[in-house]
């Protein structure tokens, strides 16, 4: 064991990290766009052995795991893949214990305006197969707030979707938490519209040549179908529940968009 560890050591001196960045933004919010806006010319990973660090995310949630058996695994987990830039929605929930184990670390959040992403949310959830520990990881996110559906919501319900209210909480106490979380000298904000036109302040932040960032790639993962699940809620509803959860960031990032934006 000694041994190995004293490979991985001197493995690490030879390789060197040239920065320590970790994205933090919601699911589809241009995460996976931004690992692949580096993976040309530096040690990037969108969601790197996710299975795993969902099982272990659930168990410390659940209790399993203490708190340092949890921070033991992700100092383990970080030593092995040795990544430059880690990119995943999960990071969100590790925030408090990269922040205080790897204080050279800076962060990225990806901030999507929340009508684009919840209809790109249910687009996700409805067209693409997961694993169930990303099964697991939706209801660690959505599954904490009431399942309750309101008649408008009968589409939701029918497609085995969560009710607006769980969806738009998530959105708002992701972003928020992380803003107020992360100290500003440690952390840039983009906007995921943003992102192809913001390399040079990309690229600045962690302290790399623009030209080593692939333009051609910050727009990885698109989605592949759109099954308009929005449009068949009353928009009066839907506007009232956006306000009710998002409306002090939706003013302060996206000023200028509405429902509208969607179409």
């Amino acid at each position: 064991m000694k041994i190995n560890n004293l490979h991985i050591q001197l493995n690490q001196l030879l390789r060197r990290r040239k920065f320590q960045c970790y994205c933090v933004g919601t699911a589809k919010s241009g995460t996976h766009s931004i690992a692949a806006i580096f993976d040309d010319n530096y040690r990037s990973g969108h969601e790197k052995e996710a299975n795993e660090l969902i099982n272990k995310l659930s168990k410390f949630l659940n209790s399993s795991i203490s708190q340092k058996e949890f921070t033991k695994y992700i100092k383990k987990r970080d030593t092995r893949l040795f990544l430059e830039l880690d990119s995943s929605s999960i990071n969100y929930y590790l925030i408090d214990i990269l922040i205080k184990e790897f204080s050279n670390a800076k962060f990225i959040l990806t901030i999507r305006d929340c009508y684009s992403w919840l209809d790109s949310l249910c687009n996700h959830c409805l067209t693409d197969e997961v694993s169930p520990f990303w099964h697991k990881m939706r209801d660690i996110r959505f599954a904490s707030g009431s399942k309750t559906y309101s008649k408008e919501e009968r589409v939701l319900e029918e497609n085995g979707l969560y009710p607006l209210d769980n969806y738009l909480f998530y959105w708002a106490k992701h972003n928020t938490d992380v803003l107020n979380t992360i100290p500003k000298d440690k952390l840039l904000v983009l906007r995921t519209n943003e992102i192809s036109s913001n390399l040079d302040t990309l690229a600045q932040f962690v302290g790399v040549d623009p030209n080593t960032l692939s333009l051609e790639k910050s727009h990885a993962f698109q989605a592949r179908k759109k099954l308009h699940i929005l449009e068949q809620i009353d928009s009066s509803f839907l506007q009232e529940k956006i306000d009710e959860h998002c409306k002090p960031l939706m003013e302060e990032f996206f000023p200028k968009l509405n429902l509208s934006s969607l179409n």
